[in-house]
């Protein structure tokens, strides 16, 4: 009896051995088959949120309407006009600035219709990491992220090559001018753009890279006129439009100088043209609203991407795996820009058949046209691979269209209401005015479909900008 209830034992503790042996297998090939592989493309978007091109109007420096220096000219209220501006005209903006010490600075940037990076004053400074590392600090400080490109002051260009490797773009001083029958550079990786005879695979291509115009100096340096400069400027967006390009235009808010006549040529007298130039040649065209720093890290991210493919579980979660190929001698830890990947509907439309609404651990931002889901996806460079995942839910929350502007209109004199959430600027200019006079006098950061200015004066004409969260942009007069 003993021996058979031994046996009995050992049996069982076989049996239970070959169980578990038998359970690990199984959830091991569980794990391992969890996802099987999805036939159909998902493609990286050659711009941010899926764009045809990407478009931006830089300038050096931010001076408030508080600046000293400009009290008795028409400099005072530049940056704001230059800001009314773009919110009329939907234009992302970017300043080159080396020091966070206005407030209205910081104000403008919190706005969201610009960005800010690095200028650094080589006009009258050696280069130093040191001094760099400073104004970075400085300019993160109001600008909310780390900045990864500058401007080289006076078009210093010397120490480009001693840069350290979290300065992924620069510009310098020089640009095509319509007055030498120059082309613009459009490049914005493979495929996107005309690189006319510039190696871009040497990365100090992009740390020293030129604007695409300079509309100021076309006029004020060169002679030409306003029209003749505004052509100039709308046929080269078009043309990058055409080749999904990038294309920026250069110009100081704060211009100020004689031309070859003597005459001073100011600023805020050509800066209209500019813009009205940069929206006739976008047209109809869908156009990146990130500022520079954005578009390089997006140029860097883009280009790192390797393989994608998707797959799904049995529980209805799709996942992302998105191998990585970095070739450039840079930091890609800095890169914070999410990279948009297009998802074809008709590809989901096989696999799912709820209401769409996206569901990630990631927090990933959607968007979608109707055709594609646009997905903006922050990646993690300091890995071979990302695996992103998602599913649908039945939810009747809406995924927001595409390059849609705020759709503002008029409640009452005081109140104005937007189809999206919106933050809202409030610019006015004197009634007898020059129409560059222009005062901001209120901002509301907090995204809401509604604004309500308490008090209007008679003397002056108040506008309203709203600007969503896609940084589209919209503007109104009360």
């Amino acid at each position: 009896m003993k021996k058979n209830k031994r046996v009995y034992r050992i049996g069982l503790l076989l049996g239970l051995g070959v169980l578990i042996f038998l359970s690990i297998i199984f959830f091991y090939n569980e794990s391992d088959l969890e996802y099987y592989p999805l036939e159909g493309e998902i493609f990286v978007a050659p711009h941010y949120h899926g764009a045809d091109a990407t478009i931006i109007q830089l300038t050096d420096h931010y001076y408030p309407n508080t600046y000293p220096n400009f009290q008795k000219d028409s400099r005072k209220n530049a940056a704001a006009y230059a800001e009314f501006l773009a919110f009329k005209h939907n234009i992302p903006l970017h300043v080159f600035e080396e020091t966070d010490k206005w407030e209205a600075f910081e104000n403008f940037l919190k706005t969201g219709r610009g960005g800010a990076s690095v200028y650094y004053p080589s006009c009258f400074k050696e280069y130093e990491e040191s001094r760099l590392n400073s104004i970075i600090s400085d300019i993160e400080s109001v600008y909310g992220r780390r900045p990864t490109t500058l401007a080289y002051g006076c078009g210093k260009t010397d120490y480009s090559e001693n840069l350290p490797n979290y300065i992924l773009g620069g510009r310098n001083s020089s640009a095509p001018f319509s007055a030498f029958n120059q082309e613009v550079n459009t490049w914005y990786g493979d495929n996107c753009g005309d690189k006319l005879d510039v190696d871009f695979s040497d990365t100090k291509e992009i740390i020293n890279r030129p604007s695409g115009g300079r509309f100021y100096s076309e006029i004020q340096r060169y002679s030409v006129p306003i029209d003749s400069a505004s052509k100039y400027v709308k046929a080269q967006v078009v043309k990058t439009v055409q080749a999904r390009g990038f294309y920026t235009n250069f110009m100081h808010w704060q211009d100020y100088y004689p031309n070859k006549n003597g005459d001073t040529i100011e600023g805020v007298e050509v800066m209209p043209y500019l813009f009205k130039a940069l929206q006739d040649g976008i047209g109809s065209a869908r156009v990146a609203k990130i500022d520079y720093n954005e578009a390089i890290e997006y140029l860097y991210a883009k280009e790192a991407i390797d393989s994608i493919s998707l797959s799904k579980n049995t529980e209805g979660k799709f996942r992302l795996n998105i191998t990585f190929r970095k070739n450039r001698p840079i930091d890609y830890s800095v890169i914070k820009t999410p990279v948009t990947f297009i998802l074809p509907k008709k590809l989901i439309s096989k696999f799912e058949k709820k209401a769409v609404h996206f569901n990630s651990e990631y927090g990933l931002e959607v968007i979608q046209d109707k055709d594609n889901f646009y997905m903006n996806i922050p990646l993690d460079f300091s890995k071979e691979n990302n695996l992103i995942d998602f599913q649908f839910i039945n939810s009747e929350e809406n995924i927001p269209f595409a390059f849609q502007k705020p759709i503002l209109n008029k409640t009452d004199k005081n109140t104005v209401i937007s189809n999206s959430d919106s933050k809202f600027v409030v610019f006015r200019r004197k009634k007898s005015a020059p129409e560059y006079d222009i005062e901001i006098v209120d901002r509301k950061f907090d995204y809401s479909k509604e604004y309500h200015l308490s008090t209007l004066d008679s003397e002056y004409d108040y506008f309203c900008g709203a600007i969503n969260k896609q940084r589209e942009s919209s503007l109104i007069a009360l």
